[in-house]
């Protein structure tokens, strides 16, 4: 009796006793939207040694081919924004998974660099929608009390994507770097069949400064805001610019581990790829738990503490740099892979209260375009990371291992400035999130910026 209750009890953990049957629905396939868009960026790390020497490019041509592909996310996540505040957004998400799994298919067909280069380059202007359309939906369909924990969950999916494109691509590399890609397809597809079936949320199902619900016409005023007055609005948001800000330097140092993970661990340890392959699963382990403790508990703080989320992003992101330091100066694989555990706790940690903390500080009817602008800014440090870490392992001395370890050290200052900048949100986040209640429930007309 007692083990059979495991499987609802982790449930419960995991989702929430208050989550209905569409709440669950919607953090599943919420969660398989970003786990495409994350499989498909880790699977360029998994086979980079195959496809560096089927090209015959170098270290920093695969950095080159990562970025861009990040670049092209970032860029069109803005006009994806706009299309997310004002068209249906679950069927937006359906025809971009399905855009994903064709695109994809084009990947393993390469026949030559400078064609998997644009290919890469499409699939991540597809995976732009990722962003935006799921920050809303997440927004309309939890309480801004529940939202971390769901933000958590959502999260957790890009961790398992990461994790099916390290785990399935790099184990298929060994047959063909081809069939890695190909791979990554037909679930691209189901999650496309049932997004065309989800069901669109009503917008602004969150509470104004007077405890009401916004009118739809007020909702409806936001999102008719023209886009440089969008972009204006948030960005004279301090905190929402905060947080820009700091995910940009921990996505940095997240693009140049997850692109450049595998080929550290075999140099380093000196492990096949199999066995890193498997070691950075391993790894994936400590920020699937990282993000699922975090929303949690940053939900749980922020009832008691008006900067609660903010709090346990600056814990998380120090203790990740305190780590990572030792457990990229270790030759041991049974030291490193326990530090390399809790550094991606940590560095996992941040995001979930970030996330539901930049919905805090925007009015709802601007939360798609919002998570463009931030999209573009902050993926400016995810599109660097891979070829940064690549430029510098090619040119640090001794290049292979050591030029590896040298730029995985050198990098670890990102987090450091992500960390160290999110000091300055304990005081503005819990005036700039009144200011977003109180805006909800007024329409923008004349005096759209905010009321200070």
């Amino acid at each position: 009796m007692a083990s059979s209750s495991h499987p609802r009890l982790t449930a419960n953990w995991l989702f929430g006793q208050s989550y209905s049957g569409d709440e669950r629905r919607t953090l599943v396939l919420l969660a398989g939207v970003l786990a495409l868009a994350s499989a498909n960026a880790a699977a360029v790390g998994a086979v980079a040694p195959e496809v560096r020497t089927a090209f015959g490019v170098s270290n920093t041509a695969i950095g080159v081919l990562a970025s861009a592909a990040t670049a092209a996310a970032a860029l069109a996540t803005v006009p994806f924004g706009i299309l997310v505040d004002r068209l249906n957004r679950t069927k937006l998400l359906a025809v971009s998974a399905f855009l994903i799994g064709l695109v994809t298919v084009l990947s393993s067909l390469a026949g030559s660099f400078a064609f998997l280069f644009v290919t890469r380059v499409a699939l991540g202007a597809v995976t732009g929608v990722a962003g935006p359309g799921v920050a809303s939906l997440l927004g309309d369909t939890f309480h801004e009390s529940r939202r971390g924990r769901a933000y958590g969950t959502v999260l957790a999916g890009e961790l398992v994507g990461a994790g099916v494109g390290f785990g399935v691509a790099g184990e298929l590399a060994a047959v063909s770097w081809r069939a890695s890609f190909a791979a990554l397809a037909p679930p691209a597809l189901v999650v496309a069949w049932f997004l065309w079936r989800l069901p669109e949320p009503e917008r602004g199902r969150s509470v104004s400064s007077s405890g009401e619900e916004p009118r739809e016409e007020t909702i409806a005023s936001w999102r008719q805001l023209s886009l440089p007055r969008t972009v204006s609005y948030v960005l004279s948001v301090p905190t929402f610019v905060i947080f820009i800000l700091s995910g940009a330097c921990s996505y940095f140092y997240f693009a140049g581990l997850r692109t450049f993970g595998v080929e550290f661990a075999t140099q380093q340890y000196h492990v096949s790829q199999a066995v890193a392959t498997a070691m950075f699963l391993f790894v994936g382990t400590g920020g699937l738990a990282g993000v699922l403790v975090a929303g949690r508990l940053g939900d749980r703080l922020e009832a008691r503490y008006p900067a609660g989320r903010v709090l346990v992003a600056i814990f998380a992101l120090f203790g990740a740099a305190a780590v990572f330091v030792p457990a990229i100066l270790s030759s041991s694989y049974l030291v490193g892979l326990p530090l390399m555990m809790a550094g991606a706790f940590g560095l996992a940690a941040a995001t979930p209260p970030l996330s539901a903390g930049r919905l805090q500080v925007i009015p709802p009817g601007l939360w798609g375009r919002a998570e463009g602008v931030q999209g573009v800014l902050r993926q400016v440090g995810d599109s660097l990371g891979p070829f940064t870490f690549g430029l510098a392992s090619d040119r640090f001395s001794g290049r292979g291992q050591a030029g590896l370890q040298s730029s995985f050290l050198v990098m670890l200052f990102s987090l450091v400035c992500a960390g160290g900048v999110l000091v300055l949100a304990l005081r503005t986040y819990p005036q700039d999130a009144q200011l977003a209640r109180v805006a909800a429930g007024r329409p923008p007309g004349a005096s759209w910026k905010r009321e200070t």
